[in-house]
């Protein structure tokens, strides 16, 4: 491609058609080595986006206190895993030929034992995570610590070191790992932008990085080193630009519908000898109309929906979940006249209504299957109590390599049946939170698109908002989000941003610097000593 031509604009590279996703996993993460190098080393800013296997209780990440919530952040990263990172390096090309865009999918695999949530494993296959491949090709790497000598770093696979003579086209002074591959993101001091970050930043820096410390301060002073300018786009959204709604899908697309879909793309080079060979390459559509189907049609848009990104029905809710539609339709945008207010407030209230009335429904009918399997239950073992021995074991069967005593084996008092059946209602109960949480990172992760049930890959039509919810693909709105916000916000209220995580709950952001009072952690020091 010639200096002279112009790029692809966004409507034809990203918003219109298809975003180009590199797969990187163990099968070609040796060949892809020095694309990712350069990709990393020659980027204007950098966008993330992790997967998770889980978020642990999530009324924990609600906490008061700030050091309640990174606690249980702390413990969700030292028990879960990262399954996959998603990285968007935009590149400008000056001269207002806009971005070259490369997006990374690098599929991980952590060698230590981690828990995964049913939750968590549900929303990823709704949404297109290949599980078996993930064990098959995912990048091995070892979480926490990993602070080795020299020659104990030459004996471990997972482990790699950055020359320090590494320059910006260098890549073969590096010895690739996941590592190298993370501590490629530290040089340069290059913006780091993030949606709802702060969890993400916790597991990337237990597995990808050294163990976690206790407190919160010395996680933010050794994060500030790490990372000097971070940008989160749900604190641009909340606190600059004042958005109907903060969730990653939505802002996305109100970037589109703005004059920043005339911000130029450009994929790099080989992304087209990849598509030529078919080869490590997904081309996800980004939709830009409305979801055509005959369940879609006629249907209002779930208002809660439309202002969180998820809806606690899920796929049981009768009306549409389409984020196209709630920006089209300006959903969300306040009426101008009094009575339009009114209106909008009643309209609110009776949706609000129908939600609670359809939400008892719905745990009424979880509690009646309960019931009903616990009488089934009783009916089974009243049957088989009145059974000789004898005959059960000719009726039933007896494998001769285990003597099993079917009273024995079925013996449960009344207060062991009634707390089973309670543990059966709370799974219920924390599997379908789970999958009203479950992110990415950033998901409105972590705090709204982590748990939405709503991507192109879903079986219920209407309930087909998006392609998101992969690393990779919410990576790229992460960062098209912050190139169009730079031309939306003044430079003052950029530099405001600057360093700034968004907390839940919370009227102010929480600000990622080394206050007077913290010590960098021990680990983080040695590493960064390692580095120079």
């Amino acid at each position: 491609m010639s200096s002279s031509k112009k790029p692809e604009p966004a409507s034809e590279y990203g918003s219109g058609t298809k975003v180009a996703v590199v797969d990187v996993h163990a099968g070609n993460f040796q060949a892809l080595w020095t694309c990712l190098h350069m990709a990393l080393r020659q980027a204007t800013f950098l966008a993330l986006d992790c997967e998770l296997s889980g978020l642990g209780h999530r009324g924990a990440m609600r906490a008061k206190s700030i050091q309640e919530r990174y606690t249980h952040m702390r413990n969700a990263a030292q028990t879960r895993a990262l399954l996959s990172l998603g990285i968007a390096c935009f590149k400008d090309l000056g001269e207002g030929r806009g971005f070259q865009v490369q997006v990374f999918d690098v599929l991980l695999f952590s060698t230590k034992e981690y828990v995964v949530e049913p939750g968590a494993i549900t929303f990823l296959d709704r949404h297109g995570f290949d599980f078996n491949k993930h064990a098959r090709m995912g990048l091995r790497f070892t979480p926490g610590s990993q602070i080795l000598s020299k020659a104990n770093a030459k004996q471990d696979p997972h482990y790699g070191t950055l020359s320090t003579t590494t320059s910006k086209t260098g890549a073969n002074a590096v010895q690739p790992s996941v590592r190298t591959l993370f501590e490629l993101l530290l040089l340069d001091n290059r913006p780091i932008i993030v949606h709802n970050g702060f969890l993400d930043l916790v597991f990337m820096y237990e597995a990808l990085y050294t163990a976690l410390p206790e407190q919160v301060e010395t996680f933010l002073a050794d994060i500030s080193d790490m990372l000097p300018r971070i940008y989160d786009t749900k604190v641009m959204a909340e606190y600059h630009l004042h958005e109907e709604a903060s969730y990653l899908e939505y802002i996305f697309h109100q970037c589109l519908v703005r004059k920043c879909k005339e911000i130029p793309l450009s994929p790099a080079p080989y992304v087209f000898a990849m598509r030529r060979q078919g080869q490590w390459l997904r081309e996800l559509p980004v939709r830009v109309t409305p979801v055509d189907d005959q369940q879609s049609k006629g249907k209002e848009v779930c208002l809660q929906f439309a202002a969180h990104g998820h809806c606690h029905l899920g796929r049981k809710c009768e009306r549409a979940h389409d984020v196209v539609r709630v920006v089209q339709e300006a959903i969300l945008k306040p009426p101008t006249s009094a009575a339009a207010k009114r209106r909008q407030r009643r309209k609110r209230a009776k949706m609000s209504q129908q939600h609670d009335k359809e939400t008892e429904n719905q745990d009424q009918s979880q509690v009646t299957k309960a019931h009903a399997a616990e009488n089934t239950f009783e009916t089974e073992k009243s049957h088989l109590s009145r059974i000789p021995k004898e005959e059960s074991q000719q009726q039933y069967g007896n494998d001769q390599n285990e003597d099993v005593d079917i009273d024995e084996s079925t013996d449960y008092d009344e207060q062991d049946e009634e707390e089973n059946i309670k543990q059966q209602e709370n799974n219920l109960h924390h599997v379908s939170e789970h999958e009203a949480s479950i992110t990415s990172t950033s998901a409105d992760s972590k705090e709204q698109t982590a748990g939405n049930i709503k991507a192109g890959t879903s079986s219920v039509p209407h309930q087909a908002s998006s392609q998101g919810h992969r690393a990779g693909y919410d990576a790229f709105m992460t960062g098209y989000v912050f190139a169009c916000y730079n031309h939306l916000i003044s430079k003052t209220q950029i530099e405001d941003a600057t360093n700034k995580l968004y907390l839940s709950g919370k009227p102010r952001p929480l600000l990622v610097h080394k206050s007077a009072y913290a010590k960098f952690s021990p680990t983080h020091l040695e590493l960064r000593q390692s580095r120079k």
